[in-house]
Parts: C-alpha cells; sequence; structure tokens
C-alpha cells in the first residue's frame, strides 16, 4: 500500500482535502517556554503543514464541498488566506471562476497572491475587518451577488460549515494528539470559527479545559484577527467558546512570530499574537497561584495553540513594525539595488522624543479627559498654532485612527522635498508620529539637521493608543 501518494484523476483533489493529513504538534523548547519547569508543557499546532499552508483551508474545503447550490462562479469577501484557498479549491470542485471582493486597503502582498491563485479581484472601498452587516462592504456585496444566478457566496463569517470544519478536523486532532490530556487551548479570534469549532470538541471531552481568546487591540494591525470591538459584528457564539479573552498588539504579534521563526517554526503574526496570549496568560495564572488547579493527573499542564499561516506574506510589515535594532546589520549595504527602507538605529533618542503625555500637554494644553469631551460634544479641537503634527503612517492606518489635527505625509514625500517643507516650517515645531516610534525618529533627526524643531513620538501612535488618549477615525470603528 502506498504512504502518503495520491494517484488519479482526483490526485490533486485528495491531496488538497485536510482529511487527509495529520498536522504536527510540536512542543516549544525550554528557549521559547519560560514554563517549562513549571511542568507546563506548551504545542503548536502547525497548520501550516497543510498542503495550502493555511489554517483556513480547513473551513475553505468544508464549506465549498458542502455547498448545495448549483453554480459555476464563487465570490467571498475576503482579501487573504479563505479567498486564497477558496479560489485553489474552486478548480477542483466543479467552479469556473472565483471572485474575491477585498478591502481597498488590502496590502500589495495580499492582492499578488490572491492573482497567483486565479482568483479574479474586486475592490470595495471599506476597512480592512468589516461589518459583516454593513450593506455597503464586501460581505453584503458577496451575499447580494450569491443569490444570482450561476453565483454563490460562501460566506465564512455565517457559514456553520466553519467552525464544523474545525470541529470535525482540527479538534479531533488536536485531542487525538494529545489523548484528551489537554488543559488550555487558545486562539486568535477573527470569523471565530476556529475557536469555536475545536472549542467544542475539546470541551465536550474535557469539560475542564480552559479556551483563551486572543483579540488585537484596538488600531494595532494584525492580519485576521478582530478588536474585541469588531467581534460583535460576528454572528458565531464565540462568547461561549472562550473562557478568558486576551489582547495584543501589533508589535507584541510580530515580534513573537519572529521569535518563532528563528527557532525553526515559520509561522506569521496571527500565530506570533496567539503564543503572546499563551504566555501572558500564563504568566497571570502563575502569579495568582493557579497553575495547580489545573494539572492533570501527573502534575502536568498542557497547553495548545494554532500556528496558522506562514510569515513570508507579511514580511514587509516585519520591518515597517518592529524596530531596526530586532534585525542584524547588513554589511555594505549600499551595494544592494533595491535599498531597504529600513529606520535607522536610535542614538540620543531622548533629546528628539516626546513622551505621549508631554505631546498632550504641549501641542493640546488640555487632558486627555478634556479632549475626549471636546470629541463626544463635536466641539472643535484646536492645538498651539507653534506645533504640526505629521503622520507617517500608512494612509489606512491614519484613516482609522488618528491624532486630532495631524496630517499625513509619505517618509519620500518628506525626504524628497526636504528644502521646501523645512523652509515652510522654520518657525514651527513638528512632531513626527509613526506606528513605534522608529521611522519618527528617523525623519526628526533629518529635520534637526535642517534648524527644524523637530521631535519624534516616543513609541507612537501604539503607545498614544494604549493610553487612550484622543483619537478620531475617519471611517471604521476604532474603540
Amino acid at each position: 500500500m502506498f504512504k502518503n501518494v495520491f494517484r488519479g484523476e482526483s490526485g490533486i483533489k485528495s491531496f488538497l482535502n485536510p482529511h487527509e493529513h495529520l498536522t504536527p504538534l510540536v512542543e516549544l523548547s525550554p528557549e521559547l517556554n519560560p514554563f517549562f519547569h513549571d511542568n507546563v508543557h506548551i504545542f503548536i499546532k502547525m497548520q501550516t503543514f497543510l498542503p495550502l499552508m493555511n489554517v483556513k483551508s480547513v473551513p475553505a474545503f468544508e464549506m465549498i464541498t458542502n455547498n448545495k447550490k448549483n453554480c459555476a462562479n464563487l465570490i467571498e469577501s475576503s482579501s487573504g488566506n479563505m479567498a486564497f484557498s477558496l479560489s485553489i479549491l474552486s478548480k477542483h470542485c466543479g467552479f469556473r471562476k472565483m471572485r474575491s471582493i477585498v478591502s481597498s486597503e488590502s496590502s500589495l502582498e495580499k492582492v499578488q497572491m490572491l492573482l497567483l491563485s486565479g482568483s479574479e479581484i474586486q475592490v470595495n472601498e471599506e476597512p480592512i475587518c468589516p461589518n459583516p452587516h454593513d450593506e455597503n462592504s464586501g460581505i453584503s456585496l458577496a451575499k447580494k451577488m450569491g443569490k444570482k444566478i450561476n453565483w454563490c457566496n460562501l460566506n465564512q463569517y455565517s457559514n456553520l460549515n466553519n467552525p464544523v470544519g474545525h470541529y470535525k478536523i482540527t479538534g479531533e486532532e488536536i485531542k487525538n494528539q494529545l489523548e484528551n490530556d489537554i488543559q488550555l487551548f487558545y486562539s486568535s479570534l477573527g470569523t471565530t470559527g476556529s475557536m469555536t469549532g475545536i472549542s467544542e470538541v475539546l470541551k465536550n471531552a474535557n469539560s475542564a479545559l480552559k479556551t483563551i481568546g486572543v483579540v488585537r487591540k484596538p488600531n494595532n494591525p494584525v492580519p485576521g484577527p478582530r478588536t474585541l470591538n469588531l467581534l460583535k459584528m460576528i454572528d458565531f457564539d464565540w462568547q461561549k467558546s472562550c473562557n478568558e479573552i486576551i489582547s495584543c498588539s501589533t508589535f507584541e504579534a510580530y515580534a513573537k512570530s519572529l521569535e518563532l521563526c528563528r527557532n525553526g517554526l515559520l509561522v506569521g503574526p496571527s500565530s506570533g499574537m496567539n503564543y503572546y496570549g499563551v504566555l501572558k496568560h500564563l504568566k497571570h495564572l502563575k502569579v495568582k497561584d493557579e497553575l495547580d488547579s489545573l494539572r492533570n493527573e501527573k502534575g502536568e499542564i498542557n497547553a495548545v495553540f494554532l500556528g496558522c499561516d506562514l510569515p513570508f506574506i507579511y514580511l514587509d510589515d516585519y520591518f515597517k513594525f518592529l524596530p531596526r535594532r530586532m534585525f542584524p546589520k547588513i554589511t555594505h549595504q549600499e551595494k544592494l539595488h533595491d535599498q531597504p527602507s529600513f529606520a535607522f538605529e536610535k542614538k540620543g533618542k531622548e533629546s528628539l522624543s516626546l513622551s505621549s503625555a508631554k505631546a498632550l500637554k504641549n501641542v493640546f494644553h488640555k487632558s486627555s479627559i478634556q479632549l475626549w469631551k471636546a470629541l463626544k460634544n463635536k466641539a472643535s479641537i484646536e492645538c498651539d498654532k507653534d506645533w504640526i503634527m505629521i503622520d507617517l503612517r500608512r494612509f489606512n492606518q491614519f484613516n482609522c485612527g488618528q491624532i486630532p489635527n495631524s496630517i499625513h505625509f509619505e517618509e519620500k514625500e518628506l525626504i524628497n522635498n526636504l528644502q521646501n517643507f523645512s523652509a515652510m516650517w522654520e518657525n514651527k515645531k513638528v512632531l513626527f508620529i509613526c506606528e513605534y516610534g522608529e521611522l519618527s525618529y528617523h525623519l526628526a533627526k533629518i529635520y534637526k539637521a535642517q534648524g527644524i524643531e523637530a521631535y519624534s513620538l516616543l513609541n507612537g501612535f501604539s503607545k498614544w493608543s494604549e493610553l487612550n488618549f484622543p483619537r478620531i477615525s475617519q471611517h471604521c470603528q476604532i474603540l
């Protein structure tokens, strides 16, 4: 009998079937597990070993193979792994073509990935995590198109085969791989299909199991997972599935993903979120002296989290969201034909940086509470006429959350027109803002050399948001 061989006319379809693959469950080494000597074993379920190399391919297969509508064309609102998986699977399930409705905020890498898979692309002006109940969202547009003749919309946001796929495959695999000896399970929450499906299997087998959902903090982009506020729009009963919720920042997600990758576990930022959630939750349990209440008969604790997809499609983001010091140096970088736009290392940081609290005081001369009250009452927000705030983040990030009265500029524009802007701002104080304070420091340093009183917002917009200082949004919900 052949092993791991897929033959015949339907060999590829059989290969793409996640039922045919048992993905590895890998225990983290003590270097990655600070609770190893507390008899806590942390395992990552490597869904990257599925044929399509992502966790979404499980519900995608379940939804597409259980589709009852006879049609030629498939349409789905997704700019990520779900659309990619459906596009590949559709070719083996009787569909003529696949169309993906993607957010106008989608990265070039995601668009290229979908084109690579053979999917048509329809761009919709909307945030990256749309409201499923908004009639102008891509989700609603896909629903409407799916009602037409020869079109079908599987709708991952309400299709019960989404969690069922994880129930039948991922959950059963984890349960059997650890012989039902699991005390803790962690998963980031996006459509919540993985958490609702897997937790049902594990809790049916062990009612003492604790499940922890990981969400992203407000204004902290991570591809896939949602904020707690955005989860209110999801139809699946994810609240029933989660015992606790942990929040994670963009920096923490990418930093933890980087740590896993460098140890041989090649997983992306949502997996980094899960890993961060594990460590934060276990630390909380240890501080409260609650680890012992979870131990099995051997005195051990087994914790499992999902490895969702690969890091390579997000490579550019690692260098946008993580400080340059987290990466090795490049010798003779000037010889590279395509120069990377990494921020320079920081020296003398204190003289060029303003903390969020100091920036708030200097620019607005009001407290955070006073400014929030003014925003709530739709009163005009004024800042010191001597100050200009320049936001360097991506335009979609700026639209989704910004400091009142800040203006958006691209880094290239500020560099290419250095002399013009320097002359314009000769008698002004300029506060540069980026996500974590790296790029803003770089720009402040350049403009300082031109004689401008320039500063960088210390730890960036991420810290400003973490302190819940006043923010406004152009077109999507923030808080």
